[in-house]
């Protein structure tokens, strides 16, 4: 039996040319930043870079990337198993490079992580043709594989649904967004608005009907102007566009700018003012996270697009079924353009690299685990004394936890003394204050002036702006939508809170101040759990579960 910890990480993606540089090599990097000491890298093709300790030439170079990558399956995992004996953990970058193990297996006891970054369902939706043998060796190799990790709940359902693995693999952490991206600096509109689009020129970022698109916005808005930032993948296919582009007489308005460095794009997207998204299919869409948090609000087709689930209701983003609802909805967004931007900046702090390579890290590695509990219907079940009763045993067995609540905090103290339930942390009032276990409170997000002057103007009620107020609760009837404000509806009662106060935000944050480094266990049951069950791949109660990721009642993990 293994007992020390030594990783080999198995890919195409060490530091690839700028042209091929993706998600799976951004990946690469993260991983090498937090197993630094414990971890070598085996590269297969491309040309070897120095972080690589093994290299190897692929035997077969065929063109087509899916014949190629089933015919040298063979040669991989041979040279996989020849040194597997001297690492606890395997991680595969990429099914692909794991299909070899079925004819040669490693030693019982080495443990298989898989980052699937793209299966069948995926290049199928994006309009490639797949060989069955490719699809089939990709359930395989599943099989094989201790656990999964994807960075999204988009590619967790495929992988449960299409390919029949148990839930209980599959892992899911979001990408991280580099610290550098966060912006601090609020975007104005121009009278030329400037689009953008980052993204490599292949079929599956679907490029030729992103300029269709800036042709219906152009027209819309004639002076606007449209960036396409990122590599030529498929040079076919970028001449499709080229000739696109000039049918449509937008040779003046179309600028490519090619690659640039993750360092590079807080320069390239400095006078943007929107970005656009036509991608057929994304398993996480890391350049709508990584321009959000520049304070650029986003437009993307509806679809196969992981992001959906993370961002769907944030009003800095929208998700549109065709190229007219894509103008309106930026006819929307210009009328509140400059709040949308610096509410959209809060995606680099909950997005940020170092925060959720940690995470990951710690899915991967660590024995450590914090509960987090919402209270009322998940740990407290006002019906069922039964229930209640094995969910705070559950909770109990937590060395650390949290608990949430729409409550006002002396509320959610009481009902935790009354069942003599010991808490590290509460977070109160939908995430507007957060306090210790004995009550002592840490901080607080009130709503500002501002946010009391739109409540002014759209419900007529007058507030004592000279107080702090961490939520103002009124009528459902006298409770219209505000998009820079935060409002749940309980009973006959909606509360509002800033924007910022939220389940989801007051626990990064928490987590952040107090460095934990361990795994993180969500537990909610109502729709305003659901962002942060999203995020850190939480559990849903639910009565009746029929959907991943419900369950009946709280259980330690």
């Amino acid at each position: 039996m293994k007992i020390y910890m030594r990783v080999l990480i198995i890919t195409e993606k060490c530091h690839p040319n700028s042209d091929q540089r993706d998600g799976g090599a951004r990946v690469i990097d993260t991983l090498k930043h937090f197993l630094k000491g414990v971890c070598d890298i085996m590269q297969f093709g491309g040309t070897k870079e120095g972080c690589a300790k093994y290299y190897y030439n692929y035997p077969d170079c065929q063109e087509n990337r899916f014949e190629r990558r089933l015919s040298n399956r063979e040669f991989i995992g041979q040279k996989v198993q020849e040194i597997s004996n001297d690492y606890s953990h395997l991680i595969f970058i990429h099914i692909s490079m794991q299909f070899g193990l079925e004819v040669f297996p490693v030693e019982k006891g080495t443990v298989v992580w898989t980052f699937p970054m793209f299966l069948t369902p995926s290049y199928r939706a994006s309009g490639e043709t797949i060989p069955k043998e490719y699809f089939e060796a990709e359930k395989l190799a599943l099989t094989f594989s201790h656990a999964i990790l994807t960075p999204s709940l988009f590619e967790k359902r495929q992988i449960h649904d299409v390919y029949g693995i148990d839930e209980e693999k599959i892992f899911m952490v979001p990408r991280g967004i580099d610290a550098s991206l966060i912006s601090r600096n609020t975007r104005k509109l121009s009278s030329t608005f400037l689009f953008c689009s980052v993204g490599s020129i292949k079929p599956q970022k679907n490029t030729l009907e992103l300029v269709n698109l800036f042709a219906a916005v152009q027209k819309r808005f004639p002076s606007a102007l449209l960036r396409l930032i990122g590599p030529v993948q498929d040079h076919q296919y970028a001449m499709e566009v080229l000739r696109r582009i000039k049918q449509l007489t937008l040779e003046q308005q179309v600028e490519f700018s090619g690659f640039v460095e993750p360092k590079g794009l807080v320069k390239a997207l400095s006078d943007c003012h929107f970005h656009l998204s036509a991608s057929w299919c994304e398993t996480f869409g890391r350049s709508i996270f990584e321009t959000l948090a520049l304070g650029i609000p986003n437009i993307a087709f509806q679809g196969d697009h992981a992001a959906q689930d993370f961002l769907s209701e944030r009003p800095y983003m929208a998700f549109v079924d065709n190229k007219e609802d894509a103008v309106s909805k930026i006819e929307e967004m210009i009328e509140s353009y400059e709040e949308l931007s610096v509410m959209a900046e809060e995606i680099g702090e909950l997005y940020c690299d170092d925060f959720l390579g940690r995470l990951l890290t710690a899915t991967l590695f660590s024995d450590e685990i914090l509960g987090v509990c919402d209270f009322d219907g998940t740990l407290f079940h006002k019906n069922d004394e039964d229930k209640t009763y094995r969910s705070l045993s559950a909770f109990r067995r937590f060395p650390v936890r949290v608990i949430c609540s729409a409550r006002p905090l002396s509320s959610l103290l009481l009902a935790i003394k009354s069942y003599d339930l010991e808490v590290d942390w509460v977070i109160a009032h939908s995430g507007a204050l957060v306090a210790d276990g004995s009550g002592n409170v840490k901080w607080e997000t009130p709503l500002t002036k501002r946010d009391l002057m739109y409540l002014e103007q759209k419900t007529g009620c007058i507030f004592a702006k000279d107080q702090k107020m961490l939520q103002v609760a009124l009528p459902k009837d006298k409770a219209p939508d505000i998009p820079f404000l935060r409002k749940e509806m309980y009973q006959e009662m909606a509360y509002f809170n800033h924007w910022k106060a939220s389940k989801l935000n007051a626990l990064c944050q928490l987590l952040k101040e107090i460095d934990w480094k361990g795994r993180v266990a969500v537990y909610g049951d109502g729709i305003y759990d659901r962002e942060m069950i999203t995020y850190f791949d939480g559990r849903w109660i639910n009565p009746q579960p029929s959907l991943m990721g419900q369950q009946k009642e709280l259980n330690y993990v």
